[in-house]
């Protein structure tokens, strides 16, 4: 068994830094630059290459890698989905998200102008309270491909969400201010953890997914 990690939007394997498994063989998914008017299921299946099919597969997608993950888990046989800090469906979107998802403001809004002031003000909506964590957060934001995330903004807005077969997993923060707890359905609630939470509570997301794979 191999796990797949997926970090969140535009982020790299930094993002597990601080998870553990011992024992666990874990791989991380790298993006990909996207292509002109590629689809979520398009671009899924270009990551694919990353996956080794000819072993039992489980998957752990962050945030907007979850919603890939799915995508993922729908195109090949996957023994189990770990979504963290992430949504299952559209309908798991605070109404906030699903007022910009309607009149769509995120076409109006290029991302090289917003990566400043969300540097600055992701700290507070990510939870990031210790120096370390939140240098970690804003040197990921900085990183960022901006084509990559223009794209990958408009996807998480225009996706459809088809429901997983594959059994999932959703640990979420209960002070999650992306994707408030209170509309996420059936989840793992980590008590005091906000959306950053795979670094500001890593150890208590390790013993949960290894909890969780050792129920397979």
């Amino acid at each position: 068994m191999i796990v797949y990690f997926i970090s969140g939007l535009g982020a790299d394997e930094r993002a597990f830094r601080y998870i553990r498994l011992p024992e666990v063989e874990t791989r991380f998914i790298h993006w990909v630059p996207p292509q002109r008017q590629e689809t979520l299921q398009q671009y899924a299946s270009r990551l694919l290459d990353q996956i080794d099919t000819n072993q039992s597969v489980v998957l752990v997608g962050l945030s907007f890698g979850g919603i890939v993950a799915q995508e993922l888990a729908n195109m090949i046989d996957c023994t189990q989905l770990f979504l963290i800090s992430s949504v299952k469906h559209p309908k798991e979107l605070s109404p906030l998200l699903q007022v910009i998802k309607h009149i769509r403001i995120y076409k109006l809004l290029p991302f090289p102008w917003v990566k400043p002031i969300l540097s600055y003000v992701a700290p507070y909506w990510f939870n990031a309270v210790l120096d370390r964590q939140r240098t970690l957060l804003r040197s990921v934001i900085n990183d960022t491909d901006n084509q990559f995330a223009q794209w990958a903004i408009k996807t998480i807005m225009q996706w459809e969400g088809e429901p997983s077969q594959t059994p999932v997993v959703h640990l979420h923060g209960n002070q999650d201010r992306i994707f408030p707890i209170r509309y996420i359905q059936n989840c793992i609630a980590v008590e005091g953890a906000g959306h950053f939470m795979v670094v500001t509570h890593a150890k208590k997301i390790s013993k949960l997914i290894h909890k969780y794979l050792n129920q397979q």
